[in-house]
């Protein structure tokens, strides 16, 4: 059975998020595709190790509560495998949970 990171295809993904060009929806759009590909647990640590991170962090910062509830359901999603929860904040997602909380999210 192949999936979407089976197929290669979660690297242009990002590479799109990261390029200087791109606009803030689709930045957006490409965030909420890596929160629903981090729903298949097989698919956390492949997100990570190729640089997911930068866009459900993004996202979390973005003030749209419905935005920052999925990165932050992603965030907890990915903290829960004891393998994967160092990198998650090491990346900087202690910062974004501060600022969700004080957002109200």
């Amino acid at each position: 059975k192949s999936t979407i990171l089976d197929s290669g295809a979660l690297q242009p993904l990002l590479g799109a998020y990261g390029e200087s060009s791109t606009d803030i929806e689709t930045r957006r759009c490409i965030a909420h595709t890596v929160c629903n590909l981090a729903s298949n647990v097989t698919n956390r640590s492949p997100i990570i190790n190729q640089g997911g991170l930068a866009s459900i962090i993004f996202l979390c910062q973005s003030g749209v509560s419905e935005d920052m509830l999925a990165a932050l359901t992603t965030l907890r999603g990915f903290a829960s495998s004891a393998s994967d929860r160092r990198m998650v904040f090491e990346e900087g997602t202690l910062s974004v949970l501060s600022l969700a909380m004080t957002s109200g999210c």
